[in-house]
């Protein structure tokens, strides 16, 4: 043990080992361009009041946005929800009355609907057993969506582009049948919920005994 003690040391004294140079590290590296000081602090200047500009007008923005404006007053009616002068909108030379109107009824069982016009006359009737639907697959959002591709294309070829739509029900072809409008081509300009609310409860059966 002591014989390895002595040997380390030994080896230890011989060993030349050269001071730190702490002034190296200040040196600049070759290839290595120096920044002036003053010109770095002046881009971060602008930088930062550039950052401070944007960040004042998004808020001015997202202020101006949440400030409510009644649509009488500076847009058209109907714009964003209906109103009293909404009649008297006019889509495509047609005055809003007088536009057809799409009865779209979707049970938990069937998707089914119409067109009419406003003087009530019949355009055209579809329901899941016509487009080809049999059975349980009449209640699914395939069956609606066609449903709803086959009314529009009856519009279509009678000339009208532009309906109402009025929906009633909680099936599943509820708002696949929108979608079916839409892909035939047909404008939806208003869309309005029918559904009557049930809240009632099935009544307890009779006791037998």
């Amino acid at each position: 043990m002591h014989s390895k003690l002595k040997l380390l040391q030994a080896t230890t004294s011989e060993s030349h080992i050269p001071p730190m140079d702490f002034n190296r590290h200040h040196q600049p590296l070759p290839g290595v361009l120096e920044y002036d000081s003053e010109k770095v602090d002046l881009q971060l200047a602008v930088t930062k009041k550039a950052l401070e500009t944007d960040a004042a007008i998004r808020a001015t923005k997202v202020a101006a946005k949440k400030e409510f404006v009644f649509p009488d007053v500076e847009r058209q009616p109907g714009e964003y929800f209906p109103t009293e002068r909404i009649r008297d909108m006019y889509v495509d030379g047609v005055r809003f009355d007088d536009l057809p109107t799409v009865y779209i009824t979707s049970t938990l069982q069937n998707t089914k609907g119409g067109a009419y016009l406003s003087n009530g006359n019949a355009l055209t009737y579809q329901s899941g057993g016509r487009v080809g639907f049999k059975n349980t697959k009449k209640k699914t959002a395939v069956c609606g969506q066609t449903v709803g591709f086959a009314i529009g294309l009856d519009l279509i070829k009678k000339g009208y582009k532009n309906t109402l739509v009025v929906l009633k029900g909680f099936g599943q072809g509820r708002l696949p049948c929108l979608k079916g409008l839409q892909l035939a081509g047909i404008n939806i300009v208003s869309i309005t919920d029918s559904t009557y609310p049930n809240v009632t409860t099935r009544p307890k059966g009779k006791r037998t005994n």
